[in-house]
C-alpha cells in the first residue's frame, strides 16, 4: 500500500505541520498546493499525486474530513472518497461519499 498526503497551503508551515505529528516516515509522498500551483478541490493535485505514487484512480482511496474540498475534489478526479466524520455531522450536500467514518482506527475495513 502507497500512502500520500494531499494537502493545501505553505510548504514550509505544511512540511512543519507533518514532521511534528511525527508521522512523516508513514508516507512516500507529500503533495502541496504551493509546490503544485493547485488546490483541493481542483482535480489536478490529486492527479498529480497519482502521477508521483503510479496509482490509478480506481486504486485509490482518500480521506478527508472537508467534503467539498477533499471529498468532493477526490472524486472528480476518479478516487473514492473516504469522509472523516469525528463529530457526526450531517452531510446536507450533494456529495455523496464513497464511505463515512467517525474514527480512523475504521479505515481497516477498506
Amino acid at each position: 500500500m502507497k500512502v500520500a498526503i494531499i494537502t493545501n497551503g505553505s510548504t514550509q508551515r505544511q512540511k512543519a505541520k507533518i514532521r511534528n505529528t511525527g508521522l512523516h516516515h508513514c508516507f512516500e509522498i507529500a503533495v502541496i498546493s504551493e509546490e503544485t500551483g493547485f488546490s483541493k478541490p481542483d482535480i489536478h493535485i490529486f492527479e498529480t499525486a497519482l502521477k508521483k505514487l503510479n496509482v490509478k484512480p480506481g486504486d485509490a482511496l482518500f480521506v478527508g474530513d472537508d467534503l467539498y474540498k477533499d471529498i468532493g475534489g477526490c472524486q472528480n478526479a476518479g478516487i473514492k472518497g473516504i469522509w472523516f466524520n469525528p463529530h457526526k455531522t450531517k452531510n446536507d450536500t450533494d456529495i455523496k461519499p464513497y464511505a463515512e467514518i467517525h474514527s480512523l482506527e475504521e479505515l481497516v475495513q477498506f
